[in-house]
């Protein structure tokens, strides 16, 4: 021994003391007759996991065994006498020491008997467990065979697709920890949670109703997810997944109601009403045109131009926190949301409807997006000024003669002039934008009715088609007043982080 020790300094491997001097750790493989056969270097040995501790490494090969038909492992990090002993199974059914501890060799032995039993071509009795549970996730139509062909291939591609991980169509570690993740959520049927009422509160609410608000996942909310998943185009299992809760959490935030009014009047008659009424002012207009937009069919599937269908009398579409937060860059209107819900519930008028009117108004004449200085008889007072051009313009500010500031935000009367607006603000009183909002939505109100309470009956009035089989000539004949209102209220809509959508939808006859 003395002289292996001798070699080795010479070497430069150990020093006087015999320990190593390159400070690797070294691993002596036989000895013989007091001396070293051999050695050589072992660097990052992977640790042996053994009973009675605890390794976050083990989790996998825990789920490796159960899959594998040693099951029954609870899958924690802690090495448990139960688990020792299926290993020792494994081990002797594969002709390893079966010592019970999960060293590199078994690990290795592990992995290839696992990736062997599950891919394409493989044949053993605990595919069909795999298959089973692939048909329980919504990947299904799977015959429950033990052979693993193309077919399951494919299914199990599409599994790991939809939840991000690597496409390979063989089952790894992240495939079987997705799965068993999946099969043990607490949002599937016959399990208990708070979760549950949650749940079934939006779905409720969603449409997919009836359903009794308890803590139990039972049959009828396990239908109702399934439907709901079909409607979404996600696996139809029933299990509530992260994917799912998000679906149902984002659709419960932009909830869509539909009302229907049926009208003694077919489409064809209608049509041919429009036609009579349009063709007087506008002789080039076309049958086809008309048509394509009267028929409410033709817009129901359109994100856009199904908000013609949108109830103006319906307020409480969306709450004040949401709404402040499109408000915020607004200018006066900051803040003001619960101003326009209390409008709108004044009035039944939707409160996202009189936001956009007041945008219109300003878009159209900037005096409206600020206070309005007046004099005692409710006139503005201006200031002049010269212009680039030397032209003299008239400002409207604060001056000796100002005794106050007004808001008009709607800009009622402002079509007729900018002075009949501010002399409106003055003697209505309305010196806050508070009140301007408020009181000046009961003007904003009048131009609503029960038969003009949407851009469609606005533009083409079928309730009065089916009273008199003519057209009223009292409706709107600059067909883009309504087109320019649907634009507004859309785009505010879409900017919106939750609503509900308030839809009346007319019927004709046949």
């Amino acid at each position: 021994m003395k002289e292996s020790l001798e070699a080795l300094k010479q070497e430069n491997i150990v020093d006087d003391t015999g320990q190593n001097s390159e400070k690797v750790n070294y691993t002596v493989i036989k000895k013989t007759q007091g001396k070293i056969k051999n050695i050589f270097p072992v660097k990052n040995q992977q640790p042996v996991l053994m009973q009675g501790n605890r390794y976050d490494e083990l989790i996998a090969n825990k789920q490796m065994l159960n899959w594998l038909g040693y099951d029954g492992i609870k899958v924690t990090t802690y090495f448990g006498n139960y688990t020792m002993e299926r290993v020792k199974e494994f081990q002797r059914e594969y002709g390893l020491p079966a010592d019970g501890k999960i060293d590199e060799p078994t690990k290795n032995k592990l992995n290839e008997v696992f990736n062997d039993f599950y891919k394409q071509g493989a044949s053993h009795r605990r595919i069909i467990t795999l298959k089973k549970n692939l048909n329980r996730l919504g990947f299904g139509g799977i015959e429950v065979t033990k052979n693993f062909g193309s077919f399951t291939t494919n299914r199990i591609k599409e599994f790991q697709q939809f939840y991000s991980l690597s496409v390979t169509g063989e089952v790894d570690s992240k495939t079987i920890n997705k799965m068993n993740e999946l099969l043990s959520t607490s949002l599937q049927l016959n399990s208990h949670s708070s979760k549950i009422k949650e749940l079934k509160k939006k779905l409720n609410k969603l449409g997919y109703g009836h359903i009794k608000v308890t803590e139990k996942f039972g049959k009828l909310l396990e239908k109702k997810v399934m439907q709901f998943q079909k409607d979404h185009g996600l696996p139809t299992s029933g299990i509530v997944d992260e994917i799912t809760l998000k679906e149902i959490d984002d659709a419960a935030k932009f909830s869509e109601k539909v009302t229907y009014v049926n009208y003694d009047l077919s489409l064809e008659e209608a049509i041919s009403i429009q036609m009579n009424y349009l063709s007087q002012l506008d002789k080039n207009v076309s049958r086809n045109d008309v048509e394509a937009a009267f028929d409410p069919v033709n817009a129901l599937n359109n994100k856009m131009k199904k908000f013609q269908f949108l109830d103006l009398t319906r307020p409480n579409v969306t709450n004040s926190l949401v709404l402040d937060q499109y408000l915020s860059d607004k200018g006066i209107l900051m803040n003001q949301a619960d101003s326009f819900i209390r409008a709108g519930n004044n009035c039944d008028i939707n409160e996202v409807y009189l936001v956009s009117q007041s945008l219109l108004a300003m878009d159209d004449n900037t005096i409206f997006a600020s206070a309005i200085p007046v004099d005692k008889y409710g006139n503005i007072t201006y200031a002049q000024t010269k212009a680039v051009n030397d032209e003299i313009l008239e400002i409207p500010v604060r001056t000796p003669k100002t005794i106050k500031f007004v808001y008009n935000v709607y800009g009622i009367q402002g079509s007729e002039s900018i002075s009949k607006a501010a002399k409106m603000a003055f003697d209505e009183g309305w010196d806050t934008v508070e009140k301007s909002i408020i009181n000046g939505a009961a003007f904003i109100g009048n131009q609503i009715t029960n038969n003009w309470n949407t851009f469609y009956n606005i533009r083409w009035n079928p309730k009065q088609m089916a009273y008199s089989k003519c057209q009223d000539e009292r409706s709107p004949v600059d067909i883009t007043w309504p087109v320019k209102q649907l634009d507004s209220i859309y785009n505010i809509y879409q900017q919106l982080k939750s609503y509900d959508l308030y839809l009346e939808m007319p019927i004709y006859k046949n």
